[in-house]
């Protein structure tokens, strides 16, 4: 491997690590202060906050040493953040380029009172921070800033070029990243990302994320009369369209769990059988033994008597098979539900498509299965459909060797590579965008954070391994670039 003349990469690695580790409760303060602010992007709250939490953001990137710190602006689009720090001087080549994401906005509260502390009032119990945005992903913004501080306030230096966007709008699911992408094209070259919006396999276990699920959306409507009836004065010859649409929905798996979606490829470990062209496949498949059946239902909090669908092969069915989910229903109101005949009763249904799979065929086959099992002539009509493709990627790519390596140094135990269920659209959009540049997905939560859910929290030694191990994945980069060149 080349040498890299110009600094010795283990000594100001070694500063930084060191600083870091000296200032971790100067993060920890500053990720509370982070926390207070109430930044959903979700539509009916105040998007003040989201604006207030992307001029805390910038603010924390200027003391942080980043020389070119903006506040986007895209119409319509809460803010985001771009910052970017100097040129990488003096070297001999040219050093990486390394876009660092991660999001600053949050996801609804919930119920407040379901919370052991206040949302966004940070409390620190057992060894973890809980609040609205402690793991997802405000810790993420104060990773990559916190290794930014490190190597400037030691050496003054940074072994490769950093580029940071601070996304504003993730958790609605980052519509407008591609107008955002192309407007500040010229201050987001990259080599490589880092995207630090992952969960680890568990608490205190590094994982590389190398696969992301696909996501289908279809809303569905079946409608049978103009307007509501009296129950009882019309109910009987007129069919319930709450029953018509609960049929629909229980014809899309049989006893086992398995969809029955004409079309579809089947259940079968889709990545593992299928598409050996995929990037992953040129490298290793998840490196992780398959959670227990036990701490699955304990971190997922499942009822007692509850079967889970094929319990031997979690992982599998979790990362590599596509999963069907009703994720909201609605006819009538439960405050108020009268004797009604509905006229009409609605859905959201989700597809994740496992990666290799083509999210837009599959997802035409779940409509017209949605429409050829609609009973009794009713109208079905389905609205606001989307799809966007799963991701892999190769884990013998140098940059994703570099993170592995760094990850194992930075929590000091092996690597889990994993994959997730989960699908971030952007991912591909992204790396699409910039000439198929690898994504590196890191994890900064754990399956305790619960985010998205109440008592959100992040646990504070990950949080700290997690900057560590992004000091040493900047030095990692800056040697694989340097021997690629």
């Amino acid at each position: 491997m080349p040498e890299i003349q110009d600094i010795d990469l283990d000594e100001i690695t070694a500063r930084a690590l060191a600083y870091a580790d000296g200032h971790f409760n100067h993060y920890v303060d500053k990720l509370c202060e982070f926390i207070k602010i109430p930044s959903v992007s979700a539509d009916g709250f105040e998007s003040r906050h989201v604006r207030e939490s992307a001029e805390f953001t910038a603010a924390l990137c200027k003391s942080a040493g980043f020389a070119d710190v903006r506040i986007t602006g895209i119409e319509g689009a809460h803010p985001s953040v771009i910052a970017r720090t100097q040129s990488v001087k003096p070297l001999s080549y040219k050093p990486l380029s390394v876009l660092c994401y991660a999001h600053h906005d949050v996801q609804p509260p919930l119920d407040g009172g379901l919370w052991k502390s206040p949302p966004f009032i940070p409390d620190i119990r057992d060894g973890r921070l809980f609040g609205r945005g402690s793991a997802d992903d405000k810790a993420g913004v104060l990773v990559h800033a916190a290794a930014v501080e490190s190597f400037l306030n030691t050496s003054g230096i940074l072994p490769v070029q950093i580029n940071t966007l601070i996304d504003g709008e993730e958790e609605t699911g980052s519509a407008n990243i591609g107008k955002l992408l192309a407007k500040y094209r010229d201050a987001l070259p990259a080599d490589v990302m880092i995207i630090s919006d992952m969960t680890n396999y568990d608490t205190g276990i590094p994982s590389l994320t190398v696969s992301l699920r696909g996501l289908c959306v279809i809303e569905v409507t079946v409608k049978a009369l103009e307007k509501p009836l009296h129950s009882g004065m019309w109910g009987g010859p007129i069919p319930d369209p709450v029953i018509a649409l609960s049929r629909i929905i229980s014809s899309f798996q049989d006893d086992e769990g398995n969809h029955l979606i004409e079309g579809l490829p089947d259940n079968r470990s889709y990545l593992s059988e299928k598409n050996q062209e995929l990037p992953c496949k040129k490298g290793s498949r998840y490196t992780c033994e398959d959670m227990s059946e036990s701490v699955f239902r304990r971190q997922a909090g499942v009822c007692s008597g509850v079967c889970l669908f094929s319990a031997r092969r979690l992982n599998e069915r979790l990362w590599d098979r596509p999963a069907l989910t009703v994720t909201a229903i609605e006819s009538g109101k439960r405050a108020s539900p009268g004797n009604v005949l509905q006229p009409e009763a609605w859905a959201r249904v989700t597809l994740r498509t496992p990666p290799g799979m083509d999210s837009k065929s599959a997802c035409a086959r779940l409509e017209a299965h949605i429409r050829g099992k609609c009973p009794w002539g009713m109208t079905v009509n389905t609205a606001n459909t989307s799809f966007t493709d799963g991701w892999c990627t190769d884990t013998t790519h140098p940059f994703s060797q570099a993170a592995i390596k760094a990850l194992a140094s930075g929590y000091g135990r092996p690597v889990s590579i994993i994959g997730s269920g989960g699908s971030i659209p952007f991912v591909k959009t992204m790396s699409d965008f910039l000439g198929g540049a690898p994504a590196l997905l890191t994890g900064i939560e754990d399956p305790e954070s619960n985010v998205h859910g109440i008592n959100e929290s992040l646990n504070l030694k990950d949080f700290q391994q997690a900057i560590r191990s992004e000091i040493l994945l900047f030095s990692g980069l800056a040697a694989a670039g340097a021997e690629r060149k």
